[in-house]
């Protein structure tokens, strides 16, 4: 035999309904049969206007008597951005534009927030990456060693904003800092717990995580024009055709003195690796001096190729620029 559900009661925000805990403020719900202020409550709003509809997640809610509304108001389930309707009006406006107001000395009145923190953490993923990028071109380390500037962004701003919701008087129960760990979440409990909209900017954040993700490192080197250790490695581990024995970094280094290394963009913004160094030739007592610049390019599938050699305005080209290559080999290879 069926029992039929027990009506229950909250003291606290007179909500009526089946359940152990007040879904509005999360207060143990006690049976109306039990409670001392059940009776005078419940004759107080049995007065009450009945009238209000309210929308919550997109859905319409009521009626409620204002009373109802303003206590929802207290506990932050609703705010006063929430849509509401009652006979007589001619369209639905949000509690502020409805008169509706709790009084300034009531302690619990939820403020309004900015969701500046929140909307920014959504961009974090693209704002962590070009720092890292920055900083790796002014310290010459890789990016990918700078991780760590994603996680504290996400954590700062989450804390930032975790800070401004709790003095706004949410109820925290329901935004615990656990969430930190996993952010889409913290995202999501949170635009639930003061806008009523759900899984959009947690999506919204995942998606640019990915985008992210896949951009490839040639891209980023462009968006901020510094120079990248990770693409100038890939040219120092190479080797020219013909000289599969030794890498370029060998040939260069061992040859050139005051041997410097870094990325660029050209006009066409092309991304460009540079080695430039000084070249000192002796024959028959005399000593030439050449400042070779040598300027490689980085394709996208990870080759490269030589584009312009030149000793200070003077450029080669291209068989000479083969024959200096093969100088500067044989100058390495009596070195070793």
């Amino acid at each position: 035999m069926l029992k039929g559900s027990k009506e229950m009661y909250c003291e606290k925000c007179n909500w009526e309904g089946e359940g152990n805990f007040c879904p509005w403020c999360g207060n143990k719900a006690v049976s109306q049969k039990t409670s001392k202020s059940y009776e005078q409550d419940n004759s107080a709003f049995q007065t009450q206007d009945i009238s209000w509809y309210y929308s919550y997640n997109g859905e319409t809610q009521g009626p409620v008597s204002e009373t109802e509304l303003l206590k929802m108001l207290e506990t932050g389930y609703i705010n006063e951005s929430t849509m509401v309707w009652k006979q007589g009006f001619q369209g639905w406006v949000t509690i502020e534009q409805a008169g509706i107001s709790i009084p300034k000395n009531n302690a619990a009145v939820v403020k309004k927030i900015s969701n500046k923190p929140i909307v920014f953490l959504v961009f974090v993923p693209i704002i962590s990456s070009l720092l890292q990028y920055l900083f790796a071109g002014w310290n010459q380390i890789s990016a990918d060693k700078l991780v760590w500037i994603a996680y504290i962004l996400n954590v700062v701003f989450c804390l930032i904003d975790y800070s401004r919701v709790k003095k706004a008087g949410y109820d925290m129960s329901k935004l615990n800092l656990v969430f930190l760990l996993f952010i889409p979440l913290y995202i999501y409990k949170r635009v639930q717990l003061v806008n009523g909209r759900k899984w959009t900017l947690a999506i919204l954040w995942t998606a640019i995580l990915i985008i992210d993700m896949v951009i490839p490192a040639q891209l980023w080197v462009k968006m901020v024009n510094m120079s990248n250790p990770q693409m100038i490695t890939a040219i120092k581990e190479g080797h020219f055709d013909g000289y599969k024995d030794v890498t370029v970094e060998k040939i260069f280094e061992k040859s050139l003195e005051n041997c410097t290394w870094k990325t660029y963009l050209d006009n066409n913004k092309e991304v460009l690796v540079e080695v430039s160094g000084v070249l000192n030739i002796e024959a028959n007592g005399t000593v030439t001096t050449y400042n070779l610049d040598t300027v490689f390019k980085l394709n996208m599938d990870s080759s490269y190729e030589v584009v312009s050699m030149k000793d200070g305005v003077t450029s080669y080209s291209n068989e000479d620029i083969l024959k200096m290559i093969a100088y500067l080999y044989g100058v390495q290879q009596s070195k070793e």
